[in-house]
């Protein structure tokens, strides 16, 4: 209920049964043979996700902008079932779905249509509380859940999938560590299910999205002239890679919303003043390419929240002294899991500032595909999300008081 009365405010004044917004990357005009053109792309392609029965209900037009906020939804579920498995009390767990959902990064791609992202988290977010239980409890449906989670997941944003795969795998390791057991016959049936359901985006990931990527990164023209004159191939594909690095100053905005403007979009700034909405241009340096002077391209928000951030610090802070849960027996695995997810938002803020951070992202970028995966700064999904679970440990800490 709550969460209907969040997203009915931020959504209100988007919502039409009969046209679509105008989004950057997402279709807004639909075909009379929609359903029938969907029906045959999933035969040929073989893709398919639970959530795409709902281009068989209703008009696209409906589903265009409810789809952003069922998957909000589910990332707020996800969020709460991972939170209650981690022994947290209902109002913490709950809590720390909202935030999770309504968290900038997270929640304002929106205005791009980055639809594959938000497929992303309709599934993926559930796979961390699947993995806990899997391990702790060793039941055949979290194997099966779990394995199906994470290839649902990689539907059609292969390189955030791959980053929050790469964090799932850490944190299954971690409580394979935490457990002091490593289940293998489990991890063989998700592997066996990931491979089953997933084989179709795990070839398309490979096959076109690595091609594609290749191929725009050849024709990329995101290099300064000064820049690119004095680059070899190697590094010029590190400069474009590392385009959309989040300067360190920016961090600032994780505490601040709008402290830098709201977005460079020309559509969405003309939009806004044709309305007399208060969209104010961005004027940081995110986007900037390498060594230029001027220029900058944003299209959603880094605020993570200023009450996420406080709650974040006092989960922190008072695990080291006290912290109570309704399952008294999970407080040490609790305390062990918030030092998991400390570490883990330090390093991911590291990794999203890319060339601002030289020696740590040159390591990213070493490594198998890392040098596929543009835009530094989506690394900060991933310590939005840590910062989410450490405020969940906040709000269980102000109820202990």
């Amino acid at each position: 209920a709550v969460f209907a009365v969040l997203v009915g405010f931020v959504f209100w004044g988007t919502w039409s049964t009969d046209f679509a917004p105008v989004m950057p990357d997402c279709p807004i005009v639909y075909g009379p043979g929609y359903a029938m053109g969907t029906l045959r792309g999933m035969f040929v392609s073989g893709k398919f996700v639970p959530a795409d029965l709902c281009k068989f209900l209703g008009s696209p037009y409906f589903w265009q902008e409810l789809q952003y906020a069922l998957a909000l939804y589910c990332a707020a579920l996800g969020m709460a079932y991972f939170c209650r498995g981690r022994g947290l009390s209902r109002l913490a767990s709950y809590g720390a779905g909202l935030l999770l959902a309504f968290s900038g990064y997270w929640c304002t791609l929106f205005s791009a249509g980055h639809l594959g992202w938000f497929q992303w988290m309709t599934y993926g977010v559930f796979a961390f509380g699947l993995a806990d239980r899997a391990v702790r409890k060793g039941k055949p449906r979290h194997w099966l859940m779990l394995g199906a989670c994470v290839a649902w997941g990689s539907c059609y944003q292969a390189d955030l999938w791959l980053l929050f795969t790469i964090l799932t795998g850490a944190y299954f390791i971690w409580c394979c560590v935490r457990e002091r057991k490593f289940p293998w016959k489990g991890v063989l049936v998700s592997a066996a299910v990931f491979f089953a359901v997933g084989a179709p985006f795990i070839r398309s990931a490979f096959v076109n999205d690595l091609a594609g990527r290749d191929k725009q990164i050849e024709e990329g023209q995101t290099v300064s002239p000064q820049a690119a004159a004095s680059a070899d191939e190697r590094e010029k594909r590190w400069i474009f890679v590392t385009n959309w690095s989040l300067p360190p100053a920016e961090t600032a905005e994780f505490f601040i919303p709008r402290i830098n403007g709201d977005t460079s979009c020309p559509m969405t700034l003309s939009i806004g003043a044709r309305y007399g909405k208060d969209v104010r241009q961005y004027t940081g340096a995110l986007g900037r390419p390498k060594d230029a002077p001027v220029g900058n391209y944003r299209q959603h928000s880094l605020y993570v929240g200023f009450v996420t951030c406080i709650l974040a610090m006092l989960g922190v802070v008072f695990a080291c002294f006290q912290l109570k849960t309704s399952k008294p027996q999970d407080l040490k695995t609790s305390r062990a899991d918030l030092r998991f997810f400390l570490v883990a938002a330090i390093l991911c803020w590291l990794c999203s500032l890319g060339r601002y951070c030289e020696p740590v992202y040159r390591v990213v970028f070493s490594l198998p595909f890392g040098d596929y995966l543009r835009a530094p700064v989506k690394w900060h999904h991933l310590t939005e999300f840590c910062l989410v679970v450490l405020s969940g440990f906040g709000i269980e800490a102000l109820i202990s008081l």
